[in-house]
């Protein structure tokens, strides 16, 4: 039995009937092909990260406003970083400045407390319009809770994507396959809203949203599931000292693809240029490995 985080699990409201719950409806689909789980990966700081080499080598959850309590995200499938026509201000404790990735192994899934299938924070700021946010702030109704595997986001994507390749490309299927015929609701809301091309929203619409409250630990067998690290070149050093320090502690020889991106130190950066530097190459990775 897995370490599973039961904090987020057990945060129900009851306003939604159990039987209108996607929860309850996956756990209904018996899937027919098993598609391979994907990587999941982490958006830190700059900042963030001196305070991780610093400390105990820890992630540590922060305060969400969304769910007012202390939560850490990961995204299913790879590095979902918010891009916009907006340039990014200078501040080394906000991930949207100079940000580092870290991409895991599928393993590491069965320590997260459960997913939600878009972006919930796009939810929250009203980003969907007025078709879609204020279904999709229905918390309880698309929550899916983690059972301590790591199948749950493959079936996810199975349901609304059909393939690992569709969910990489944010390409959902036009229509269900029999095995859904009669599970209308909430499917059928969560499709159509899927497929929608939104104005103004960026490709983590589409992206599965993974969350636990409890910190994770980098510095124990944990460390090895780090398959990428994506950072800015100037902290290249620093990564390649974090493993030093890790592998020194734990015996270990592992050591994960560090990836620099350049940046430049006296500009604002828009955010299209780390879209390009850290996003796409991150991509490049994961689908050599998964997405074939």
């Amino acid at each position: 039995m897995t370490n599973l985080d039961t904090t987020v699990l057990n945060d129900k409201s009851g306003n939604v009937p159990l039987e209108k719950t996607l929860n309850l409806v996956l756990s209904k689909i018996q899937d027919p092909k098993l598609l391979p789980p994907l990587p999941i990966a982490h958006l830190t700081s700059v900042g963030s990260f001196q305070k991780i080499i610093d400390g105990s080598f820890t992630l540590k959850p922060q305060f969400c406003k969304v769910f007012e309590r202390d939560l850490l995200y990961f995204s299913y499938g790879g590095v979902f970083h918010r891009y916009g026509s907006k340039p990014i201000q200078k501040d080394e404790n906000e991930a949207t400045y100079l940000p580092i990735a870290f991409v895991f192994k599928p393993e590491l899934i069965k320590k997260m407390a459960c997913f939600y299938p878009y972006d919930t924070g796009a939810a929250h700021e009203d980003m969907y319009g007025d078709c879609y946010s204020k279904e999709m702030q229905n918390w309880d109704k698309y929550k899916v809770d983690n059972d301590g595997n790591f199948q749950l986001p493959s079936k996810i994507v199975y349901s609304f994507y059909e393939t690992n390749k569709n969910y990489g490309n944010s390409q959902p299927v036009q229509e269900f396959n029999k095995e859904h015929e009669l599970i209308m609701e909430p499917m059928q809301q969560l499709l159509k809203f899927l497929k929608a091309r939104l104005q103004g929203v960026d490709h983590r619409k589409n992206a599965i949203e993974c969350q636990t409250s409890k910190p994770i630990s980098l510095n124990n067998k944990i460390y090895e599931y780090i398959m990428w690290i994506g950072c800015p070149r100037e902290n290249v050093e620093q990564v390649y000292e974090m493993c030093e320090k890790i592998n020194e502690s734990l015996k270990s020889g592992h050591y994960p693809h560090i990836h620099g991106y350049d940046t430049e130190q006296n500009a604002i950066i828009p955010r299209e240029l780390i879209y390009a530097h850290l996003q796409i190459p991150a991509k490049e990775y994961i689908k050599t490995y998964f997405l074939r």
